[in-house]
């Protein structure tokens, strides 16, 4: 599809994501900033390589100024609702 972007674990190795991938250029997740779940989830401190990086962002932005996302693609998260879908281990 026109709105997927590949994601190549190769070329430099990525070791953030374990086989090829792709972002979805048409969704948007805007979730407000919650201090209680950084670093909770994370499976390792490793990120993108500044290369692949920048080309996705060029992707999404290229993208976003051929085409509108739709309304029913946008989500939004406050801190609360991500709270509870993430509950505080006591």
């Amino acid at each position: 599809m026109k709105s997927n972007k590949t994601i190549f674990h190769d070329d430099p190795k990525e070791t953030v994501i374990d086989e090829d991938s792709y972002i979805q250029l048409d969704n948007r997740l805007l979730i407000e900033d919650c201090p209680e779940l950084t670093g909770r989830f994370l499976r390792q401190t490793d990120k993108l390589s500044a290369d692949k990086l920048a080309d996705v962002l060029k992707a999404y932005h290229t993208y976003h100024d051929i085409y509108e996302i739709d309304e029913n693609k946008i989500v939004y998260m406050d801190r609360e609702e991500i709270l509870e879908l993430n509950p505080q281990k006591k």
